[in-house]
């Protein structure tokens, strides 16, 4: 798969030792989410995994992860990310359907137990673009005010 499409995922590692990772592959490649019975659409990336060390859980790790995952399927030339999520926190590897709602996904297909979600990357590249276009702006005002020093307390 590597020679053909790349690697598979991207790893987080700090003084030689991994803290997180991201698994992820093409639709034609998630032969997992075939299984648990929902089909991934054709023009997605599909994310298998996401998986924080305990001592690095809570700072945000997995978000960011997932933006580089979002980014590199946008520049990849996918048109959204899409994972199985799990309603019940007993899996291991799958996603918590409720961190893949927080970070913005929708339910595609549903399923009792598994079902598969997606993030559109048209919607995610709109939202950035208008923030970047808005911190723009907050830029230009801040650069044309006049430079003051603070005050100073005696």
């Amino acid at each position: 798969m590597e020679l053909d499409w790349g690697p598979p995922g991207l790893v987080l590692r700090q003084d030689g030792h991994t803290i997180a990772y991201a698994a992820y592959v093409p639709a034609e490649q998630a032969n997992r989410t075939r299984r648990l019975g929902t089909k991934p659409s054709d023009d997605a990336l599909v994310l298998t995994t996401i998986w924080v060390d305990p001592d690095a859980r809570g700072a945000g790790v997995a978000r960011m992860l997932l933006h580089r995952v979002l980014r590199h399927a946008h520049d990849a030339g996918f048109r959204a990310v899409e994972a199985t999520g799990a309603r019940t926190p007993t899996s291991t590897c799958l996603l918590p359907e409720g961190f893949l709602h927080a970070v913005g996904f929708t339910v595609l297909h549903e399923h009792p137990r598994y079902p598969l979600l997606r993030l559109d990357l048209r919607q995610t590249v709109r939202w950035q673009e208008a923030m970047e276009h808005a911190l723009e702006g907050v830029r230009a005002v801040l650069g044309r005010r006049d430079p003051r020093t603070a005050p100073t307390t005696s």
